[in-house]
């Protein structure tokens, strides 16, 4: 029964999605836009779940330093006094910005057919393309670290469709009827999807050896054997995946972001390589080179906070997770026993 009625639940969403993107051909921009505007205010009011948790992350990244302690952690008094404590409102217009740049990213997933056709400069714009051009002309792969700001899964079909072989670290969708229409776009551009399963840690091995870049989203989770963080305001467990290839393989790591500037242009943005331990580095010399990486992140998600999809990891991929942290704590066993 209840996966009877699950079916139906992923169908209708199914319905509604296919629908929309019918909706968003007919009209004009700026009925889209009005839409989404009309549909966040709604999705607001309603979804008290979803808003109070959405005012306590956007609190404690409006009060907290970029990669340092928020104000939920023991401070000075000298610092009390400085701290600017965001108000409600200014919270709740993120928050509604960011069930607006969800809802666009829902429409804009019709737009990956046509940049098979119209090619990817038309919809996305590359800033600083030639670090990633220069870490792959050292034969070693790279590895692209990002979070949920933007749209990443447009970018990641635009990349591919330059002529980039990219692979995404990535879990399952919710629904399975949206999950089929993804794993349909990607195939068409030539994105590859990893799943973090048994097989996972040896194909990544293998495609950074090719030369290959191969991105992983780092803010999903709070993962189980990850590198502990500050990220935005709150205590994050990072994957150790970025940095474990990239000290194993040498291929460079690389933070790399998705935006939409004022004008709704969609932007892939690549910073500059990190400086990465040698592969027995300490701890702390992990713990600090993570830091690095989590602040870099953070920066970009000041800058366009609307735009950041901190919605915690599903069941399923809370699930998925665990099997990947026990493949890599196997992975690792097996790299330090020879």
């Amino acid at each position: 029964m209840n996966e009877t009625l699950s079916r139906i639940r992923d169908y209708l969403e199914w319905t509604v999605l296919r629908l929309s993107w019918s909706y968003s051909r007919l009209v004009p921009s700026w009925a889209v836009d009005r839409t989404i505007s009309f549909l966040s205010t709604l999705t607001c009011a309603f979804s008290t779940g979803m808003r109070e948790q959405s005012l306590d992350k956007y609190a404690k990244l409006l009060m907290s330093e970029p990669g340092g302690m928020g104000t939920d952690k023991a401070i000075s008094a000298e610092r009390v006094s400085s701290v600017r404590v965001p108000s409600v409102f200014q919270c709740e217009c993120l928050t509604e910005k960011l069930v607006g740049s969800f809802l666009r990213n829902l429409l804009e997933l019709d737009w990956i057919q046509r940049m098979v056709h119209e090619g990817p400069r038309e919809f996305v714009t590359f800033d600083h393309l030639e670090r990633l051009d220069a870490a792959l002309a050292a034969g070693r792969g790279a590895v692209l670290a990002t979070v949920h700001l933007g749209n990443w899964e447009l970018v990641g079909s635009a990349l591919s469709l330059l002529g980039y072989p990219l692979r995404g670290v990535a879990w399952t969708a919710r629904n399975r009827f949206i999950q089929k229409h993804l794993e349909n776009l990607r195939s068409q551009t030539g994105l590859v999807t990893i799943f973090p399963d048994a097989s996972a840690q040896i194909r990544i091995y293998r495609d950074l050896k090719a030369n290959r870049p191969i991105a992983f989203v780092l803010d999903l989770g709070q993962w189980e054997n990850g590198v502990p963080v500050r990220f935005c305001g709150n205590d994050y467990l990072f994957p150790k995946g970025p940095l474990f290839f990239a000290q194993r393989t040498g291929a460079a790591l690389i933070p790399s972001v998705s935006y939409r500037d004022e004008t709704g242009r969609i932007h892939l943005l690549f910073e500059k390589p990190l400086d990465v331990p040698s592969q027995g580095a300490s701890s702390i010399e992990t713990e600090k080179a993570m830091q690095t990486l989590a602040t870099v992140l953070e920066g970009r998600v000041r800058q366009h906070p609307g735009q950041w999809l901190w919605v915690p990891a599903a069941k399923h991929q809370i699930a998925e997770m665990r099997r990947r942290d026990e493949s890599m704590g196997a992975l690792e066993q097996s790299s330090e026993n020879r």
